[in-house]
């Protein structure tokens, strides 16, 4: 999940300050959820989710490695 945080963010055009405001989070706690530090709460996915306009299930996918 980490990787789609970080990836989706991006897509949308926002930076991790952008995003965590919308999200009512701190900056460093949406880092820490991008690197892997920590694990957001399931409220915390969906708010992401809907800020970044894809569904929970599309965050919480990992994506395909790379043959």
């Amino acid at each position: 999940m980490k990787t789609n945080l970080k990836s989706k963010r991006i897509e949308k055009g926002m930076t991790q300050g952008e995003a965590a405001i919308k999200c009512g989070i701190t900056q460093q706690r949406l880092s820490h959820y991008e690197v892997g530090i920590r694990q957001p709460s399931l409220e915390i996915v969906k708010k992401l989710a809907g800020i970044y306009g894809i569904t929970v299930d599309e965050l919480l996918e990992e994506p395909l490695e790379e043959a």
